[in-house]
């Protein structure tokens, strides 16, 4: 039975779901020319050709010509969330993809459904003005000041000579033509005993978590030479696993309480770091920066509470999350505060915000004010 179940598995990971659509917009082939990274777009016979909406040129995120552009992508299929970032170390050659016939003048393309993450940071497809589109089933980004520029670092600039001009560079500033290899999601290391579910880079190693499913224990393993092993058993039903500092945090639950706990992968050390005597139908929510951790129960109206029980605000708490070196967290006295690596209160606003609207680039913080329905930004000091 269980062997059957990991097969249906492994279908379902090697093969990408079509995505759901919000609604259908029309789309259009560039009638201008268009360079990237010294290359000439060559749309008449491409399967993924650029497109144009509302006259902005939109870029397909296919696996080559998304690391030409010195970009990642990933897809989580269970939680259905897209996620695209910079990482100029990934550029390498475009490919044009020919299909072998013409394209037409103007198509269809769906904006999805889907969650989408850029650097990290929660983009409200239904809200942009300019959404990622789906269009044969292949993710298309716009190629507008705010990604180009703002997000990805990339070189910008359109005449009516040259037609639109972007280019990318490598760390050293030198392009970089070498095309990595795709790498395995965590899924893809599961076996007929243990499933993982999380990845993740500490120190330049790639380790995985899972779980036994026998017997439902954590299980911590580096990824050598392409394959997983086993490194630490923890004989523990976690859950709300969270990397920081090279340490796995999660949480246990049984009847009377909950706990905090964290691996130290270097020290090979299991430690628990807060219990608290709660019932197993109360939940608990907590995240985790610089080994400080925010956590909240029902107790005290849902408030925000540092690992003293110490209150850090005045509201229940509506949403968290952690974004870079800061946890972003919204609550129900319409407010929004920011916590920096300390747990110091760096920003605060009174807002209704749904925290998943929440970005962050550098000192600057975007999101969107429900009552008003404008995006509000913001300087974090």
């Amino acid at each position: 039975m269980k062997k059957s179940k990991l097969m249906v598995l492994i279908l379902a990971i090697a093969i990408l779901p079509s995505a759901t659509f919000a609604k259908n917009v029309n789309v259009n082939l560039p009638k201008f020319p268009v360079k990237i990274n010294g290359v000439k777009m060559d749309n008449e016979k491409s399967k993924y050709p650029l497109i144009v909406y509302r006259d902005i040129t939109y870029f397909p995120l296919t696996y080559k010509n998304s690391r030409f552009m010195g970009l990642t992508t990933d897809w989580d299929k269970y939680k259905r969330i897209f996620s695209v970032s910079r990482d100029p170390n990934s550029i390498g050659e475009y490919s044009n993809y020919d299909q072998g016939f013409k394209n037409k003048n103007s198509y269809k393309a769906g904006v999805p459904t889907f969650i989408v993450n850029v650097n990290e940071n929660r983009i409200i497809n239904s809200k942009e003005k300019y959404p990622l589109l789906v269009f044969r089933d292949v993710t298309y980004f716009p190629l507008t000041w705010r990604f180009c520029h703002d997000e990805f670092d990339l070189n910008y600039s359109f005449t009516n000579r040259d037609g639109l001009v972007i280019s990318s560079k490598s760390k050293d500033g030198s392009k970089n033509t070498e095309v990595k290899p795709m790498e395995k999601s965590a899924e893809e290391y599961s076996d007929k005993l243990i499933l993982y579910f999380e990845k993740q880079s500490i120190n330049g190693k790639t380790y995985l978590i899972g779980k036994n499913q026998d017997n439902y224990s954590i299980v911590v393993a580096i990824v050598e030479d392409g394959k997983a092993n086993p490194i630490k058993v923890i004989k523990e039903n976690g859950s709300g696993f969270k990397f920081d500092n090279g340490k796995l945090y999660y949480q246990v639950d049984s009847d009377t309480k909950k706990t905090i706990n964290y691996y130290d992968i270097e020290k090979d050390e299991v430690k628990e770091v807060l219990s608290i005597n709660l019932n197993k139908w109360d939940p608990l929510l907590f995240t985790v920066l610089n080994d400080k951790i925010y956590y909240k129960i029902s107790a005290d109206k849902g408030a925000l509470k540092d690992i003293d029980g110490k209150i850090l605000s005045g509201g229940g708490l509506t949403g968290m999350r952690k974004i870079g070196d800061f946890v972003v967290a919204t609550f129900d006295n319409k407010e929004i505060l920011v916590f920096d690596r300390e747990q110091k209160i760096i920003y605060s606003k009174k807002a209704n915000v749904d925290v998943e609207t929440v970005t962050i680039s550098g000192n600057k913080i975007r999101f969107l004010d429900a009552d008003t329905g404008k995006y509000i930004e913001g300087t974090i000091k």
